[in-house]
């Protein structure tokens, strides 16, 4: 015989078993203690004090703090995003020139090379400023931080953005994490796909699947299992076969020979 049961959320036996103690409590505090007279003592003293440290950090100079923090973050800040840009520009430029892309992604890959490069030119119209007016005499001002920095960091970005645009883009790289993350999901998918295969089937030795380029994946020699694997992940397979020709040309040769021999 089933029992009858209360169904959650049992909003008023939560109440009540809160509430009965802790009323408890504060009837007790109340009556028989004085601690309520010592608690508003030292609100007093408390409301005091804080009045006092309100009117001393009211007294502070905070406009050269603020401009002080302001020259510290700049200082941090914008090195570590002109250093990301380094690396992200030239693997959005080796998307746009090795990748198929959809409209969308193709505007999302322009965007990160028109930013990466604009904020860089900025960097060094700056730099080329700030090295003039210290050239003048002038003395070394706070901003001279920064421009130590630039005067690193920009040599480092155009010799990798002009050393490394024609280089294709790795497939999990972090462009193509915003730029391409429909790829980025079924190269993750296949590839621990193959790593659970790995481990269920003895797969030997492996050959390149998909191209001669760095896109293709490693797939076993025996036939037999290699078609199983393909068979078994056709619809990543073609996700990501959609951003790299050489891929699809292999994964069609596949599919046509497969016809041939069902024939």
């Amino acid at each position: 015989m089933l029992r009858r049961r209360l169904d959650p959320p049992q909003k008023a036996a939560i109440a009540v078993s809160v509430a009965v103690p802790l009323a408890a409590g504060i009837t007790y505090v109340a009556l028989r203690t004085d601690w309520l007279r010592q608690v508003g003592r030292w609100l007093a003293w408390a409301g005091g004090a804080l009045a006092a440290g309100l009117a001393q950090i009211a007294a502070w100079p905070w406009a050269g703090i603020g401009y002080a923090f302001l020259v510290i973050a700049a200082t941090i800040a914008i090195p570590a995003f002109l250093g990301w840009t380094a690396f992200l520009v030239p693997n959005a430029i080796g998307m746009l020139w090795h990748w198929r892309l959809t409209p969308t992604e193709t505007l999302r890959a322009m965007a990160v090379v028109a930013c990466g490069v604009g904020a860089n030119v900025a960097a060094m119209v700056w730099w080329i400023h700030y090295s003039i007016w210290t050239g003048d005499g002038r003395a070394f001002h706070v901003w001279g931080y920064l421009w130590l920095w630039l005067g690193v960091i920009e040599p480092f970005f155009w010799f990798l953005a002009g050393g490394l645009f024609h280089r294709p883009a790795e497939a999990l790289c972090g462009a193509a994490h915003f730029i391409a993350p429909r790829q980025v999901t079924a190269c993750e998918c296949l590839l621990d796909s193959l790593d659970r295969f790995g481990k269920v089937h003895c797969t030997g030795e492996k050959t390149p699947f998909g191209g001669d380029d760095e896109y293709a994946l490693e797939l076993t020699t025996v036939e037999s299992r290699r078609n199983e694997w393909i068979r078994d992940n056709l619809d990543d397979l073609d996700a990501y076969a959609e951003y790299h020709p050489s891929f699809a040309k292999a994964l069609g040769e596949w599919r046509t020979a497969q016809a041939k021999e069902n024939e």
